[in-house]
């Protein structure tokens, strides 16, 4: 009997152990990746019926970063504030008109209103070459934001994942996030360099908000917004024609100039003025008078690059020209304004970014509690997480919605949070991961803020 129980034991030691061999043998066979994951980039768009871009002047990151950074531009101020001034002031016209006329194509047609309200209904065609972003009112877009839905091979931008399809509403549901209306399409450039005015709309840009005269013309400074009652066709009535010209006579490339009657409107102003004057050398010309402006305009129109480029559409004017009796006149009343960085009294600075999560790990629930800040304003903030052999499984992007935007935390949720990927089939506590919150930031960087690992 105790012979035969010596048996049973051993037999059941023997089992115990082949078992263990077996769990030890499943763990070491684990797979290092999930067989689940995705298996390309989930942030990468490739468009079909393309083999290759047919575009010369193609939206590109080499294009984006072709400019001198704010960071450089920053240090020189330190040390010659006038050649960094100026240096700024050409960057942010140069791409201002580059942010406008790059060029790329909807992959299908699109259709869209320029107005919140649904008014103003148009369309884009798929295959069409378009130079720069449509215009959409209350938008508050950029250039980057077209580099998350393109395919960087072909040109081809996925315009219905990036603008929305057509909503209950009839409205798409993305299009505020995609195009842009002319105070934030000019604050593409300005946002580059510019933190010290409290950039909004048009109804906001006046001396009390840091937008400051240019010339003698004078309103009160306690104007904090333009109202139909008090306009600035009424600032240009008051001043006279010869006081707004003389003080058109004094923009400098990088300034702009604003109306406000019932709406508004901005320009950028992108060369030098032309003054011409009377017989008697002291009264201007106003019909003779001119200047260049750039901004973002409802109507598209063609437009050829120079030198051989691609002829487009886009959303006009680039170099349009200005007479200083059509900038002052009853119906357009244009009052013009610079900045204290272009003066010298508040410094370029370098850009400074902050965020709220450290630590060597991270779960999916500390991901949207995390906050991003900094001194320039924020576009986008972004999350990518990649897997053990480097393949992005997810992606989101959180996108600002107004300017002067310095503080964002990440949304789940809403049509201002695009999501690439599942998060919800990642699985941290058996497989390894590595996150990377990133951000797009107004002056043109998009550095990496915080990686680690993802946390079960």
């Amino acid at each position: 009997m105790k012979k035969s129980l010596l048996t049973l034991l051993a037999i059941l030691l023997v089992a115990v152990m082949a078992v263990a061999l077996v769990a030890c043998g499943d763990e070491e066979e684990l797979p290092a990746v999930n067989p689940s994951d995705p298996k390309s980039d989930v942030g990468v768009y490739k468009a079909k019926g393309y083999d290759k871009s047919p575009l010369k002047n193609q939206v590109s990151w080499e294009g984006i970063n072709q400019f001198k950074s704010t960071k450089e531009i920053a240090e020189l101020y330190k040390t010659d504030k006038a050649a960094a001034i100026a240096d700024a002031r050409k960057v942010v016209v140069d791409f201002f008109n580059y942010a406008k006329t790059a060029t790329w194509i909807p992959a299908d047609n699109w259709d869209f209103t320029h107005h919140s309200d649904g008014t103003g209904p148009d369309s884009m065609t798929g295959g069409q070459i378009y130079g720069g972003l449509p215009y959409v009112g209350m938008a508050a877009s950029a250039i980057y934001r077209l580099m998350d839905f393109i395919d960087p091979e072909t040109g081809v931008v996925d315009i219905l994942t990036a603008g929305g399809e057509m909503g209950a509403d009839g409205m798409p549901t993305r299009q505020l996030y995609f195009g842009n209306q002319c105070a934030q399409g000019a604050y593409q450039g300005w946002s580059r360099f510019i933190n010290s005015a409290k950039y909004a709309g048009t109804p906001t840009m006046t001396v009390a908000k840091n937008f400051i005269r240019v010339g003698d013309y004078t309103y009160p400074d306690y104007t904090n917004q333009w109202t139909e009652g008090y306009n600035t066709v009424a600032v240009c009535k008051e001043n006279g024609d010869q006081v707004m010209w003389a003080s058109y006579a004094k923009l400098v490339p990088g300034d702009g100039v604003v109306n406000f009657t019932t709406a508004g409107h901005v320009m950028m102003v992108v060369t030098e003025p032309v003054v011409v004057y009377e017989a008697d050398g002291v009264t201007i010309d106003g019909d003779k008078s001119y200047l260049y402006v750039t901004d973002q305009h409802v109507r598209f129109e063609n437009f050829t690059h120079p030198d051989g480029g691609d002829q487009c559409l886009y959303a006009r004017y680039v170099n349009k020209k200005c007479t200083f009796e059509s900038l002052s006149a009853e119906k357009s009343g244009y009052i013009p304004f610079t900045f204290a960085e272009w003066l010298g009294t508040d410094p370029i600075e370098v850009p400074e970014y902050t965020c709220s999560h450290s630590g060597e790990t991270i779960t999916k629930e500390q991901i949207f509690k995390t906050k991003i800040t900094s001194n320039y304003h924020l576009y986008d903030i972004y999350v990518s997480i990649y897997n053990k052999d480097g393949v992005e499984v997810f992606k989101t992007a959180t996108h600002s919605d107004y300017a002067s935007n310095y503080e964002m935390k990440f949304s789940s949720t809403g049509v201002n949070c695009h999501l690439w990927g599942d998060l919800d089939k990642l699985d941290p506590a058996n497989y390894e991961y590595t996150v990377k919150i990133y951000v797009q930031s107004g002056t043109g960087d998009r550095p990496t803020l915080w990686e680690g690992k993802l946390a079960a």
